[in-house]
């Protein structure tokens, strides 16, 4: 079964550029891409993009991703040693849009994202890793965390994929049209 715009939502973790100097050389150009991607797909199709974030760091400016929806609260802070989905306002939130496929991915894969992904797994969610903007704080735990993700349950994608799932199954032509010229435009 393709994705299905209407039924999804996406959270991303913490999607700063200060951890730019942290990314392989070889995977910031995918990163900057994905995410390039993500934002003008789901703005096309409304798709809800939520934001999570360490508690203090609100420098939304600096990230890979620009905020939709500002008369609707979107980006949500997480407690020290707690995890984004330990805000029971963004889990309240993301619920009420009543969409059971959630896109996830930021920083860091090894820790956040992965906590994400399984406590969206436990609430019911459909779950699915945007892999090419899902960045681990190690090379060596990307792996093991994918792997731990896959057998819980989470589906690994990417945003080319997701983008052309959305494109696919766009009820609109118009939007199908612009979905495809931004999908041809984001190829490397």
């Amino acid at each position: 079964m393709l994705s299905v715009p209407e039924k999804s939502c996406v959270l991303l973790v913490d999607p700063a550029r200060r951890h730019a100097s942290r990314i392989p050389l070889d995977f910031r150009e995918t990163l900057e891409r994905g995410f390039a991607l993500l934002e003008e797909a789901a703005q096309i199709l409304q798709i809800p993009r939520y934001f999570a974030h360490p508690e203090g760091r609100t420098e939304a400016d600096d990230w890979f991703q620009t905020l939709c929806e500002r008369s609707r609260k979107r980006v949500y802070d997480w407690p020290d040693g707690g995890t984004p989905w330990s805000n029971g306002d963004l889990v309240t939130s993301i619920h009420s849009e009543n969409r059971p496929n959630l896109y996830i991915g930021g920083f860091w894969l090894d820790d956040a994202v992965t906590f994400v992904g399984l406590n969206a797994l436990a609430d019911g969610y459909d779950t699915y890793l945007l892999t090419d903007v899902s960045v681990a704080r190690y090379p060596e735990t990307r792996e093991p965390a994918i792997e731990r993700l896959i057998q819980a349950g989470v589906v690994p994608t990417t945003t080319l994929q997701i983008a052309s799932e959305w494109m696919a199954e766009a009820h609109d032509t118009g939007m199908r049209a612009k979905l495809s010229q931004l999908i041809s435009k984001s190829l490397p």
